[in-house]
């Protein structure tokens, strides 16, 4: 973590004597980088304690996770890790896979590995069914395949050949 200059004098005003933008210390005259790196290297010390201290509530709420927000209508890049017949089963990291049909045109590519992007629609597919007193889930997301990221496929196109009618 870096901080602004203004806060490095304020954190050494105590301790130095400031002149144009320079630090005194024991009459040694430090540069304003000089200033900027011993901040740094202090704030890593602290970071690392503070890590060392902080309860879980504090590293649950700072997590890339909960910065995410409401996931619905998210798109995100999934891994595609089972295929059966036309339907895929798509990884995209969170409780359930997602199952969706392997499109006509290119079905090639999506294969087992496949990198590909989906906008999420539901997390859990659950619902009560007629005469359940209770929701049943069908373990599975319901999101929409948008299409290719990346394949472990590469098909070799033809090359034209130069120099020939």
């Amino acid at each position: 973590m870096f901080r602004p200059i203004f806060r490095v004098n304020f954190l050494i005003r105590k301790n130095f004597t400031i002149r144009n933008s320079s630090l005194i210390l024991s009459n040694r005259w430090i540069g304003t980088s000089s200033a900027i790196k011993w901040n740094k290297s202090n704030n890593e010390q602290q970071s690392k304690s503070y890590q060392h201290h902080a309860t879980f509530a504090t590293l649950f709420r700072d997590s890339p996770y909960c910065q995410l927000g409401l996931p619905e209508e998210k798109i995100v890049i999934g891994e595609i890790v089972q295929i059966v017949d036309d339907d895929i089963y798509i990884d995209f990291g969170f409780k359930f896979l997602a199952v969706c049909r392997r499109p006509k045109q290119n079905s090639v590519l999506y294969a087992r590995g496949a990198k590909v992007k989906v906008r999420i629609n539901d997390l859990e597919l659950s619902d009560r069914f007629l005469g359940s007193t209770q929701d049943m889930t069908l373990l599975e997301a319901d999101v929409t395949l948008l299409g290719l990221h990346s394949s472990p496929i590469k098909i070799a196109t033809p090359s034209l050949r130069s120099g020939t009618t």
